[in-house]
């Protein structure tokens, strides 16, 4: 039997009813996240003890291992839990659309799109146009390439199973156009899409941290605003569709 806890306001106006296992492993999970990030504050080539972390976080002077903490090392950890986050949603989202616990951006070609674009623009507008754009480049890519794996498995509909044997099918063939873009390019230029393709947070800055942090900080908590409609997913198209024009006309 589910352990839940129910929250009720006096007036009646709120009524919730909480389940404790999810809560608890999110707890838990919250919990094994700021363990290891103090982990990785704190190894490195000088050690920083966990006692000098603790004190920076609530303000105090820790001396010289205030530049390795807020310079060098927590602008990779941010850049490296907001990709996470990121990640783990954009992965999730995926799930719950095409209804398979399988699915994922890398394996139905969405990342390979991505990767196919950053490639391109690396090797053949690397020198022309600015580096600034490559993460646009690479949003198109993807963009185009979901866009077109949705049209080919367009029929009457769309089937989960359908549309991940195109994606992986189109995901091949996209990972060898950017193999065979690669290995045609010079080495400079091929080391450098290759880092760009496995990702890397060498060097990462705050400047990175605040280009991702709106972006993370905006649309994760959206995310999980529209978790009930993207529930609706998993009784079919059909159903969702019906039940999408029914809170239409209803609200008409």
């Amino acid at each position: 039997m589910k352990k839940v806890v129910n929250i009720r306001s006096s007036s009646g106006a709120l009524s919730l009813q909480l389940e404790l296992k999810p809560w608890l492993m999110m707890m838990l999970l919250f919990c094994s996240m700021i363990v290891l990030m103090t982990i990785g504050l704190a190894l490195g080539s000088t050690w920083v003890s966990p006692i000098t972390i603790f004190q920076y976080v609530i303000g105090m002077d820790v001396g010289a291992a205030t530049f390795i903490i807020e310079s060098l090392r927590l602008p990779r950890m941010l850049v490296a839990l907001f990709a996470g986050a990121a990640l783990g949603v954009s992965g999730l989202i995926l799930q719950e659309m095409v209804r398979n616990p399988l699915a994922s951006p890398d394996i139905i070609g969405i990342t390979g799109g991505g990767a196919l674009a950053a490639v391109f623009f690396i090797t053949t507008l690397g020198g022309i146009v600015s580096l600034s754009w490559l993460p646009l480049a690479a949003m198109v890519g993807s963009a185009v390439v979901s866009l077109f794996i949705y049209l080919l498995a367009w029929k009457d509909g769309i089937s989960p199973i359908r549309l991940i044997l195109i994606g992986i099918g189109i995901n091949a063939l996209l990972s060898a156009l950017t193999t065979l873009m690669i290995v045609f390019s010079p080495l400079n230029t091929s080391s450098q899409a290759y880092v760009w393709m496995t990702g890397s947070v060498y060097g990462a800055s705050w400047t990175d941290v605040g280009h991702m942090f709106p972006w993370v900080i905006v649309c994760i908590p959206l995310a999980l605003l529209l978790t009930r409609a993207m529930h609706v997913h998993q009784l079919g198209e059909e159903v969702a569709t019906s039940l999408a024009r029914e809170c239409k006309c209803s609200g008409s």
